[in-house]
């Protein structure tokens, strides 16, 4: 290997910066986002009526 091959330059760092930022980023806005789907689900889901709900006899 040559000196040239070696030698990290800005946009090494830049990536490896972009990586470790967007790392932590993702671990929070994925169960974030999930939590939000829920919630939406839970907001705009239909109202039963109490015969739908209630157990068969």
């Amino acid at each position: 290997m040559t000196m040239e091959q070696t030698e990290s330059t800005l946009a090494d760092h830049l990536g490896m910066a972009a990586f470790f930022l967007f790392m932590p980023a993702a671990v929070f806005i994925g169960p974030l986002e999930a939590a939000i789907g829920i919630a939406v689900y839970w907001f705009f889901e239909p109202d039963r009526s109490p015969a739908e709900t209630s157990p068969a006899e």
